[in-house]
């Protein structure tokens, strides 16, 4: 019962009130809201919002759409650990009751092409999307949504920027039409994205995206970042792509050694390699420091042909 079931239903069913809280008493039932019951199973906070989302959008009625960092989850879009919290819904009826436990409610007129199904609830369409939750977050992950979206091909370039333009006038719509204009769909994690945004801020050289090293005539290695000029590479590790790859039948040292050949053939092509990870890249100074040193070791003032 992993999806949301009313205790109405359950009773219905057979269940009583004094079984469901003895069910939720010993661990095996949880209340995902009021009169709304699941399985007690373990599940990832993204897999929990989304319960949490049906459970909402059931009681709410057809006139409310998951919508902001909901949406954002049913899309593929990256969301920030913190909004994971509170499910985002909103409703295209005027009049409706306050935000409650759990979940916050918005009211707009969306038009038709705005509202979509993905997997079975309705939620605003990728655009939309992308705009309200740049709207409503960092500049960072309003970056990483938007990239996120070129890159799914959800939308191109135009179409976001005419949903931001509708957006006029709506809190944080600068800090979207900013995001839209700095969004590469070459950008392929949210810490690309976040490492893009860091790198500007810093006032460091502008990378490539998805640089391909060549090494006797032949593509080596496609790397997330680079500094031709310098002959310097960058891969933001430690983070999951916005598209599922291929399943890895690898074992973990398989990895380490292809990882080491990929790393050696880079080396053998004359590039410098430096990496960062979640961690550095919300750490500015040690960040920089390790971009610039990586610019200093490679001592190459001209570009790698």
């Amino acid at each position: 019962m992993n999806t949301p079931q009313r205790a109405r239903d359950l009773i219905a069913a057979g269940a009583t009130p004094y079984e469901l809280g003895a069910r939720v008493a010993r661990g095996n039932l949880v209340r995902v809201r009021r009169g709304a019951y699941a399985d007690a199973v373990g599940l990832t906070p993204e897999d929990a919002h989304l319960r949490l989302l049906r459970a909402t959008l059931a009681e709410l009625g057809p006139d409310a759409v998951a919508s902001h960092a909901s949406a954002a989850l049913l899309h593929g879009l990256p969301v920030a650990p913190a909004d994971l919290g509170l499910v985002r819904v909103t409703r295209r009826s005027p009049t409706h009751g306050r935000s409650g436990p759990g979940f916050r409610q918005s009211t707009a007129s969306l038009a038709s092409d705005e509202v979509v199904d993905a997997g079975g609830v309705p939620c605003t369409s990728a655009t939309r999307t992308a705009i309200d939750v740049a709207c409503s977050t960092s500049f960072g992950w309003a970056v990483g949504a938007c990239d996120a979206v070129l890159h799914l091909e959800l939308a191109d370039a135009d179409a976001l920027g005419l949903a931001c333009a509708q957006a006029a006038g709506r809190r944080g719509v600068q800090k979207a039409r900013a995001a839209v204009a700095f969004a590469d769909r070459r950008a392929e994690s949210i810490l690309e994205s976040l490492s893009r945004v860091q790198l500007r801020r810093l006032g460091l050289p502008k990378p490539v995206l998805q640089f391909e090293v060549t090494l006797d005539g032949r593509v080596v290695a496609t790397t997330d970042f680079a500094w031709p000029e310098w002959g310097v590479v960058g891969e933001a590790d430690g983070t999951q792509k916005y598209v599922d790859q291929a399943f890895d039948h690898r074992t973990g040292s398989e990895v380490i050694r292809d990882e080491k050949r990929r790393e050696g053939k880079i080396r053998d092509a004359g590039w410098w390699i430096t990496r960062w990870d979640w961690d550095l890249v919300h750490r500015p100074v040690a960040f920089e420091r390790r971009i610039r040193a990586a610019f200093a070791h490679a001592a190459r003032p001209h570009a790698v042909a």
